[in-house]
């Protein structure tokens, strides 16, 4: 007779903007820009939890010009961050 497993959901919970800053650090970041990085990844994926995903997106800010990977959707969010400079 063959039994069931019950098998737990795992659930994962979306990045913090902290993490989110560490995670761009990591891939080679400025502060600054992972900083810019962070706040365009809290605005345009609030919900996101996949850390590969994330990267793939640090990756794309440290070619300077991650506007050519965007859709209309993260060009508008994009358009509307600020750049801290002081």
């Amino acid at each position: 007779m063959a039994y069931k497993v019950k098998q737990k959901k795992i659930r994962y919970s979306p990045f913090t903007k902290n993490q989110i800053v560490s995670i761009g650090r990591i891939e080679g970041l400025s502060f600054g820009h992972s900083l810019k990085f962070a706040e365009f990844m809290k605005k345009r994926f609030p919900k996101e939890a996949d850390e590969h995903y994330v990267r793939e997106w640090a990756r794309r800010f440290k070619t300077g010009s991650p506007e050519r990977y965007m859709d209309k959707k993260s060009l508008n969010v994009y358009g509307k961050l600020r750049w801290h400079t002081k």
